[in-house]
């Protein structure tokens, strides 16, 4: 608003106009210097991952190096970095609770994925650090109704291990449940790791006319960034299962199989994990698949496949990050 000046009849009116574009000429010349100051810096974005898993790592520290100018990652583990000027590139430090430090000189104005190594040190006097995702799970199929339960935990048992559980179920005859422990890397070398899961898996399906259950460990050999080039993981495993048939008149049969599989992330714009693992038991092959993409933030959504003899079935997701 104007202000109110008074003036004598006779005398000379402030010239409004002349008012309004000085105004206007120092609103313009303070965006100016504001759009100048944006002009001249970078944005440096991506995500924090747990080199192990793929899992995103929410609360990690990004730092411009020998600069107090830093950011930390949000739920999903991605962040976005403002540095001044406009260098060709910029080293960056990433740190997180329970991981090893890492320092990165990364291009300007370039999305990356930082997968950070868990640390083989133990840290008594830090409290537990762990988040949880939670959701509902259907089948599509036999099992329509279940939910499902992942934990991220840093320092149980001094080590950082995810535990993750879930159960279907039609609210008869047919139910399918898996339990699976992700174990800390027992051999990491520079961009090249290792990872160890455990599973035990049980289903019925009545339609199917089976019942199967089966303990499974996976070592996953991952390899980060060679050329430039986020390379699959390979999964190699074994394990005992055990295949019985509902109707008393067949045979069941039991024995160790053996499996192959890869995972790989998916980076900007989709920071989407897939994973694909087929098995052979003694007389048949099981295949199993995954893909899980964040969305919202906080959230994620997912699709599994399951398939053995006549049992197929697919399942979808959407669970919720706590913390």
């Amino acid at each position: 608003m104007l202000p109110f000046v008074e003036y004598e009849p006779g005398g000379h009116q402030p010239d409004v106009t002349l008012q309004l574009a000085m105004k206007f000429l120092l609103l313009s010349f303070c965006l100016l210097v504001q759009w100048s100051a944006l002009a001249q810096s970078t944005i440096i974005s991506g995500r924090v991952v747990d080199i192990g898993n793929g899992q995103p790592l929410p609360g990690a520290t990004i730092l411009q190096f020998n600069t107090v100018n830093g950011v930390s990652s949000d739920t999903d583990g991605s962040f976005s970095l403002t540095v001044s000027g406009r260098p060709d590139s910029v080293t960056i430090s990433v740190s997180s609770i329970g991981y090893t430090k890492q320092q990165r000189r990364v291009a300007a104005a370039s999305s990356s994925v930082i997968a950070l190594v868990p640390s083989q040190e133990v840290f008594c006097e830090l409290p537990v650090y762990f988040r949880f995702e939670a959701g509902p799970l259907s089948g599509l199929r036999y099992t329509p109704l279940g939910a499902t339960l992942q934990v991220f935990g840093q320092r149980f048992i001094n080590k950082p291990i995810n535990i993750i559980g879930s159960y279907q179920t039609n609210l008869r005859r047919n139910y399918a449940t898996t339990v699976g422990v992700s174990l800390p890397p027992v051999w990491i070398h520079r961009r090249i790791s290792t990872s160890e899961i455990v599973e035990y898996q049980r289903l019925q399906a009545q339609p199917a006319n089976l019942r199967f259950s089966s303990f499974r460990a996976t070592v996953g050999l991952g390899v980060y960034r060679i050329g430039g080039v986020l390379v699959p993981s390979l999964l190699v495993g074994a394990g005992y299962a055990t295949y019985q048939p509902l109707h008393l008149d067949q045979a069941a049969t039991a024995g160790y199989g053996y499996s192959i599989g890869l995972r790989r992330y998916f980076n900007y714009p989709f920071y989407t994990l897939v994973h694909v693992q087929a098995t052979h038991w003694p007389d048949f092959w099981q295949l199993q698949g995954s893909a899980s993409c964040s969305v919202f933030g906080k959230f994620s959504a997912g699709i599994s496949f399951n398939q053995l003899r006549s049992y197929q079935e697919i399942s979808l997701t959407l669970t919720r990050t706590f913390y």
